[in-house]
């Protein structure tokens, strides 16, 4: 038989307020029972105190009609005064609440005990009640005189103790009907949630990978449905990679992934000559302060989509965009490229870049939108790539220092130019027509860089292939 979480939840509170309510009622229970005896015995002394005082002289002189005033005010002024009686030095009794007691040899009360937990004398009277026994010395200058014997009922205490025992049941069936409603509510509060989660795994089961499930609280639930969430957001962007993945390498780097899917596995940091390039939109910046949002972005993703087009079509993978820049890569992922091809088509693809987007400033002009221009930098050296990141996301792409000097490079391109460093140059200088700038100082750098601007390609035999 299955047992829904809900009812778990509410038996367990339910059970927890039971107990703490019983813990709590007994604790207080205790030390009312505590307090309402040491108020009694307190009173009782009072009294003793009070007539042992004002008898003193009466015993001497004997005036035991004085010893009866006193105690029939005693009695009658004290709520709770069982018997008192007054005896002389030899015990008889001279005075006392109950007249036909009167000179008789005074007898402590029957059934007397000694209450062990306080250390005080209690007694059953006829109706058995339970009663405090008190009897206090009368004393002058040393010398006794006789005694005063009091009786006090505890009966009041018992009184007042069931009715703070009613109290507290009330209070406990009150809290206990509260804490059940309290503990429904708390166990659909958190059963919801994860009902939703179990849902949810189902629906992710059946491969909905679009399936979200909302945050509605601020805890280890919420925490759990977020992880939740996030996980579904990895499973659909695994799901989307083998579509996407087109979006970022070239046809021939996607049909070697496909044919061998082991093949990212064998990814692992190392050493390689790459050729990279990077380029970047000038002005963006102020530009996508002066348009609408939405042009910003569909200006942004056709410039992206033909430059993509472009890297793909020349063997290159792009590495990520940044914002409105592109940084790509010849040569990574295994590709049988040379240094001297991965120069080549670096150079071919950033001739073709600048080509396609003064296509792209044509078509904006003709409706009457603004046009961007694009600096482009390229780099040729030893680099690590690989996988660099944690166990938990990772990213393939290249570091060092020659990735820093492509884009310290591009940073220093003017609008439209295209700026090569020696390393690249030396590679392709039979098939690049470019001019040789003043040694460029880049940060980061001791030395100036030898740098060339790119003007054009052409064959082996001198034909021009490509030109600004």
């Amino acid at each position: 038989m299955k047992i829904g979480l809900q009812f778990k939840i509410s038996l367990l509170v339910i059970i927890l307020i039971s107990i703490l309510m019983g813990v709590s009622s007994s604790i207080t229970l205790r030390d009312q029972r505590i307090i309402l005896k040491e108020e009694m015995i307190k009173a009782a002394y009072a009294i003793a105190t009070n007539l042992a005082a004002n008898s003193k002289e009466s015993l001497l002189l004997e005036q035991y009609l004085d010893l009866d005033t006193l105690v029939n005010e005693a009695k009658t002024n004290n709520v709770g005064v069982e018997f008192i009686a007054i005896t002389d030095k030899t015990g008889f009794i001279r005075a006392a609440s109950k007249i036909e007691d009167r000179n008789k040899e005074f007898k402590t009360p029957p059934k007397l005990r000694l209450n062990e937990k306080d250390n005080t004398q209690e007694y059953l009277d006829e109706n058995n009640h339970l009663n405090y026994y008190l009897s206090y010395p009368i004393e002058k200058k040393g010398k006794s005189l006789g005694t005063v014997h009091l009786g006090y009922s505890q009966e009041h205490i018992i009184t007042a103790l069931k009715k703070a025992e009613r109290k507290m049941l009330l209070f406990t069936v009150s809290s206990i009907i509260f804490g059940i409603i309290g503990a429904l509510f708390l166990g659909n509060f958190i059963s919801k949630p994860i009902k939703l989660l179990v849902s949810g795994t189902r629906e992710i089961a059946n491969e909905n990978f679009e399936h979200r499930i909302p945050v509605t609280t601020k805890d280890e639930i919420g925490d759990l449905t977020m992880a939740f969430n996030q996980m579904a957001n990895e499973l659909e962007h695994k799901e989307l990679i083998k579509s996407a993945f087109k979006r970022y390498v070239s046809s021939q780097v996607l049909d070697k992934i496909i044919a061998d899917p082991d093949f990212l596995k064998k990814l692992g940091g190392h050493r390689k000559t790459l050729t990279m390039l990077f380029s970047d939109i000038r002005g963006f910046t102020p530009l996508s302060e002066s348009i609408a949002p939405e042009e910003v972005i569909t200006l942004l993703n056709d410039y992206l989509d033909g430059m993509t087009e472009i890297i793909f079509s020349n063997y290159g993978i792009i590495d990520k965009f940044i914002g409105d820049a592109i940084m790509a890569v010849w040569g990574a992922l295994q590709l049988e490229l040379s240094p001297e091809e991965q120069a080549y088509y670096a150079v071919k693809a950033a001739i073709e870049m600048q080509r396609k987007l003064a296509e792209l400033q044509n078509t904006w002009e003709s409706l009457g939108k603004k046009t961007v221009n694009v600096g482009i930098g390229i780099n040729t050296g030893p680099v690590v790539v690989g996988n660099v990141g944690s166990t938990q996301r990772i990213e393939y792409t290249v570091i060092g220092d020659n990735v820093n000097t492509a884009a310290r490079l591009e940073s220093n391109a003017k609008p439209g130019q295209i700026l090569i460093t020696e390393n690249t140059y030396i590679l392709i200088k039979d098939l690049v027509i470019a001019n040789q700038l003043e040694p460029l100082k880049v940060k980061g750098k001791i030395q100036p860089l030898t740098v060339f601007e790119v003007r054009g390609l052409k064959t082996k035999d001198n034909k021009i292939l490509e030109s600004i």
